[in-house]
């Protein structure tokens, strides 16, 4: 049996301070990266009115976008409609999983949240990533 020594522990002892201190200095800066990112759909919950501009404004100097195109409008509608009452309610369950500590809640609220965020603003931004690719964009 070995018997460790009073110097043996203390130093394992630091070892084991020290790494735990190493990692507590990344947690905040982790943590508030994490509420960074999820703060995203929320911020975007600003920008409805914008995009629901942008959906009847359609295509900007072509009348007829095309079938596929119309379809991407259509399912972006119908998501941006329902983006409102989701947000809301994905924040209202979110609120009451971190009171009482549902760890796997928040992840499925987080999933549900960044999907419909993307299914409501993906096709919006699609759009001006492709007129801006394109240089369909005037230039002001």
């Amino acid at each position: 049996m070995h018997d460790t020594t009073d110097s043996e522990r203390d130093r394992a002892a630091e070892a084991a301070t020290a790494r735990r201190r190493s990692t507590k200095r990344r947690r905040p800066v982790q943590r508030s990266l994490g509420d960074l990112l999820d703060a995203v759909p929320y911020i975007a919950f600003l920008g409805v009115p914008v995009a629901a501009l942008m959906l009847d404004a359609a295509i900007p100097g072509r009348p007829d976008p095309g079938d596929a195109y119309r379809r991407w409008w259509i399912v972006g509608r119908f998501a941006l409609w329902f983006y409102v009452p989701s947000i809301l309610a994905c924040g209202l369950v979110e609120w009451q999983a971190r009171r009482q500590g549902w760890a796997r809640t928040c992840v499925i609220v987080r999933v549900v949240r960044w999907a419909h965020f993307l299914a409501a603003f993906g096709p919006i931004i699609g759009l001006v990533v492709f007129l801006a690719m394109s240089g369909a964009l005037v230039p002001f």
